[in-house]
């Protein structure tokens, strides 16, 4: 996914491949989770599919950088 890089050795360990401020939260969701998965079936499918919309939407527009220092 591009998200992290990794350096072995006594100064090695992960880093952000990008800039923080360039990967989004829904990047990472994608990346750990393979999707943003919802209920696709039955009679409420519709509303299941736009509450997917809406939080893919939710997660695109919000970058780590976004979360430094969010305690919620």
């Amino acid at each position: 996914a591009g998200l992290v890089t990794s350096r072995r050795g006594c100064e090695g360990g992960y880093r952000l491949a990008r800039p923080a401020g360039d990967i989004t939260v829904a990047d990472v969701v994608l990346a750990t989770e393979g999707s943003i998965a919802t209920l696709r079936s039955g009679p409420a499918a519709p509303l299941w599919a736009d509450l997917e919309r809406t939080v893919a939407n939710f997660l695109t527009a919000r970058t780590l950088t976004a979360l430094e220092g969010d305690t919620r």
